[in-house]
């Protein structure tokens, strides 16, 4: 498998410091970032909450997609626990989504076809965000996870497949056909990368996606339920501790390691 780091131009500036609620704590910090293609994306970057035992260790970087039609801020909830379990965490509005939204490129005003187009686009915003992260001094600059939701599934497992420094993947409710996106298959091209699937308990299509991935080999997707009853996976209170906790074990560098 080979996956190539993925260059963007970059602009990294913060607009919004929020107000620190404990001494000690980073709070987040909204900045904005440019594209390879000159969009600006609103974003928002989690700074990692280290023990001081770890202080002085660069953290590993966690990337969180927002669904199609959805904002940075649905992930709130996992990124400050990604935050508080000493993970360097990124979240950003796609091209036409939330703070990223402009006159001529807005996601609620457009067609399924524009809609396609402008999803396809929105991997330049990914590899943009993920150079982004990886560039901060808090986080390691080899170390990327990935958290998709929904559509947002399918951009990260494509940046998976460009991207080496990724570490391990985790998809919420992916599906196997999104806006022209085959995510089946490049969920088996990514094969050996731990990939962590969370997905209502009736989701057919995702219990498929990963048994045909996993195929007769060693099996390198995990799959797991949310809580019965609930139309979404973010809907589980659960969500946030299953993921921090998985990722741990993959990402988080081992005591007495960089």
């Amino acid at each position: 498998m080979q996956r190539a780091l993925i260059l963007a131009a970059l602009l990294a500036s913060p607009i919004t410091a929020r107000p620190t609620s404990r001494p000690g704590v980073q709070e987040p910090v909204d900045v904005r970032i440019r594209t390879s293609d000159a969009q600006e994306l609103a974003a928002t970057f989690f700074a990692p909450q280290r023990k001081k035992s770890q202080q002085g260790n660069p953290a590993p970087g966690v990337l969180l997609i927002h669904d199609a039609g959805g904002n940075r801020h649905e992930l709130d909830d996992i990124a400050t626990r990604l935050q508080k379990s000493g993970f360097g965490v990124l979240t950003v509005d796609l091209r036409g989504h939330g703070d990223s939204r402009s006159e001529s490129n807005d996601w609620s005003k457009l067609g399924e076809a524009a809609r396609s187009r402008l999803w396809a686009l929105a991997t330049r915003d990914v590899a943009a965000a993920s150079t982004w992260l990886l560039s901060q001094g808090e986080v390691h600059s080899t170390n990327l996870s990935l958290v998709g939701l929904g559509s947002g599934c399918a951009l990260a497992v494509r940046q998976a497949r460009r991207d080496e420094n990724v570490r391990c993947v985790v998809l919420m409710a992916p599906r196997s056909l999104d806006f022209g996106f085959d995510v089946a298959s490049d969920l088996q091209k990514i094969e050996g990368l731990p990939t962590y699937v969370l997905a209502a308990k009736d989701d057919e299509g995702a219990r498929a996606m990963v048994a045909t991935a996993n195929g007769d080999t060693h099996p390198f997707v995990e799959l797991e339920y949310a809580a019965a009853r609930l139309k979404s996976v973010l809907e589980d209170r659960k969500t946030p501790g299953k993921i921090a906790h998985w990722m741990k074990g993959y990402a988080m560098p081992k005591r007495g390691r960089g």
